[in-house]
């Protein structure tokens, strides 16, 4: 039985949308950093605060030399 108004869970089913879209973004994120030699804990974590912003940086990321 649903209880709330159509349109506040309209918009409960759009944030959730939006939320897990900003969450695999920055998953990729991170897989595209520990593709790049870069921690891939570190960047999990970055990908999912940041989402976007976390891709668009590591798409700028240099290769890491290896020691």
């Amino acid at each position: 039985m649903n209880v709330l108004p159509i349109e506040i869970y309209l918009n409960i089913r759009l944030f959730y949308f939006l939320f897990f879209l900003h969450c695999l973004i920055g998953s990729i994120g991170a897989l595209i950093a520990a593709n790049k030699g870069y921690n891939r804990l570190n960047w999990l974590l970055l990908g999912l605060l940041g989402g976007t912003l976390t891709f668009v940086v590591t798409l700028t990321l240099d290769q890491k030399p290896k020691n």
